[in-house]
């Protein structure tokens, strides 16, 4: 019985007007919280990246601050998914109310905040997700890659490194320390 109360608990209880039924909608495990302004040409790829997972434990928030470009037209060929949650801001509200809002309509048991002008390796979550299962942490750290596109040079930042020390990797190597760490 006590399986069963620990899962009900994690479910959303979300009332319709059809038929006056109730569905039931699981709680996402992981929110992948993109806040963004005057993005367009960055935030179709940070999309990709965060809706290329396919399960459904997961939603992606994108909190839009009123850009001016067409960021609402690139984040609109995504509506499909109905993992990804978009808001707009009407006026500009500045960086950290735009991102204290985006962090309030989170329902995931954990926040994954995501840049607009990055991108998750492929398997990522995954990778994030066995971390949660294994150790229920509260806070995750993760390595950093940084690829400078005009130098066409990538940089691993190491979370867990005794050194803040960087190690300069090509263009073609950076995703392989991630996917076979």
């Amino acid at each position: 019985m006590k399986e069963a109360n620990i899962y009900l608990m994690n479910w959303i209880k979300i009332m319709t007007k059809e038929n006056d039924n109730l569905i039931r909608m699981p709680q996402p495990l992981i929110s992948i919280c993109i806040p963004t302004y005057k993005r367009a040409g960055y935030i179709g790829r940070c999309l990709e990246s965060a809706l290329t997972y396919q399960g459904d434990d997961i939603e992606v928030i994108v909190q839009e601050n009123c850009s001016p470009d067409n960021t609402r037209e690139e984040i609109a060929r995504f509506l499909s998914d109905t993992r990804l949650k978009y808001y707009r801001n009407e006026t500009n509200i500045g960086v950290i109310r735009n991102i204290w809002n985006l962090q309030e309509r989170a329902n995931g048991t954990y926040i994954l905040f995501l840049t607009d002008d990055d991108f998750l390796l492929p398997g990522s979550v995954n990778k994030i997700k066995k971390v949660i299962e294994s150790n229920s942490p509260s806070c995750i750290k993760g390595d950093l890659i940084v690829y400078m596109e005009k130098l066409r040079e990538s940089f691993l930042y190491k979370a867990l490194s005794d050194k803040n020390s960087s190690k300069s990797l090509s263009s073609n190597d950076y995703a392989k320390i991630f996917l076979t760490s």
